[in-house]
């Protein structure tokens, strides 16, 4: 496993084995929705991800991988904020 920053506050994280990967994204979730602002309860800390998995098919650059988990951030980001409407 790597992890990499992007910049500000966006990170990628490489993991080759499917499963760890799903049971990490599992475990963040559920880490962000037990956090809590001192002295703000009713401020929620959040967190927008993507996932996105190599496919050596069709993938020629790592950019490739990188731009599907972009849009599905955006996809999350979204989500998240028609949930809080």
């Amino acid at each position: 496993e790597s992890v990499f920053r992007v910049g500000g506050d966006e990170f990628i994280v490489v993991i080759p084995d499917t499963e760890k990967a799903n049971a990490l994204i599992s475990n963040c979730i559920d880490s962000m929705n037990q956090l809590t602002v001192e002295g703000y309860p009713e401020c929620n800390v959040s967190c927008a991800y993507g996932v996105s998995r190599l496919d050596p098919k069709n993938d020629r650059l790592i950019s490739d991988v990188l731009h599907r988990a972009d849009e599905e951030m955006y996809k999350n980001k979204r989500k998240m904020k028609e949930e809080a409407l």
